[in-house]
């Protein structure tokens, strides 16, 4: 991430990890985000921590999330006293993914209540929410309430094939007319191929760079100075912006995997990081808007 200019790291922290205490699975994703607190901290990079509320019920959603907060992530971790915790107006960054998201735990009542507990602990929250959260096209409905109680709203973007202009444009004007902040979601291209037998294969095709990077200009016409970038390692999904195999020399000789020059362009391993770095700098202003992707598809 140093290397390449990327800001830093959202850690996910999943539900289903948080209710498994004594478990490994939870063990291990202490130590993993202890290590990238200290990673970061070593190379001058952000983190903060983002809960996907997928695992929690709707009965534990806010008790849970509250006692891993008091007593882990603040507690026996101490992340949020590392000079590399995200801040914003000197407030400790928090996100709750998946609120509002059909399929996933919480009321508006609890889900309100959670938000306004954290922002009680002094938090900046952020919530992932459905694309449609302006007019409750796939979401739960009636959760206009709890978007605006947010510091910021980051709809999810994964899985819409197209790059919508207006849809950036009208998400960040209705934010800033609400005096909150927008992180809208980019992202390279998806398949569930790489895990899910039968399914298809480059389903939303990268282009070589050219989906995610025309996203990444829409952002930077909205108005808004920073994107959620999905996702950093989500190779299962076909949505990783690291390192991953360039052609099928790469991998097994019995299995599938999507490789990056699926389009037809031969691409080195790191074009994404670089590509990532470059959005980075067009979308916080310190570069000009480039309607063609500004690299070059190998490492020079």
């Amino acid at each position: 991430m140093k290397q390449h200019g990327i800001d830093g790291a959202a850690l996910q922290r999943f539900g289903s990890d948080v209710v498994a205490v004594g478990q490994p699975r939870l063990q291990q994703r202490n130590e993993i985000q202890s290590k990238a607190r200290d990673a970061a901290e070593k190379h001058g990079r952000g983190f903060y921590i983002e809960y996907d509320i997928s695992g929690f019920t709707d009965d534990n959603l806010v008790t849970k999330a509250q006692e891993d907060w008091t007593d882990t992530i603040t507690g026996t971790l101490k992340l949020t006293d590392s000079p590399s915790y995200d801040r914003e107006g000197g407030k400790p960054v928090v996100e709750l993914w998946g609120i509002g998201v059909p399929n996933r735990p919480g009321s508006k009542e609890s889900c309100l209540e959670l938000i306004n507990w954290f922002k009680s602990k002094g938090c900046y929250v952020i919530a992932g929410v459905p694309r449609g959260w302006r007019t409750d096209a796939g979401g739960k409905p009636g959760f206009g309430d709890v978007y605006a109680a947010l510091d910021m709203v980051s709809p999810w973007n994964v899985g819409n094939a197209n790059v919508d202009q207006k849809l950036f444009d009208d998400d960040y004007a209705q934010l800033k007319a609400n005096g909150q902040d927008y992180q809208p979601v980019i992202y390279p291209g998806f398949a569930w191929s790489n895990w899910k037998e039968g399914a298809p294969r480059n389903e939303i095709p990268r282009k070589a760079g050219d989906f995610m990077w025309q996203q990444a200009v829409a952002v930077a016409k909205c108005g808004t100075d920073s994107a959620f970038i999905a996702m950093f390692d989500e190779y299962d999904e076909a949505t990783a912006i690291a390192p991953a195999a360039t052609d099928k020399s790469m991998i097994p000789t019995d299995q599938y995997f999507l490789t990056l020059d699926a389009d037809g362009t031969k691409l080195s391993s790191d074009f994404y990081l670089r590509l990532a770095g470059a959005a980075t700098k067009m979308i916080n202003g310190s570069a000009e808007i480039s309607p063609t992707v500004p690299i070059p598809p190998t490492t020079p």
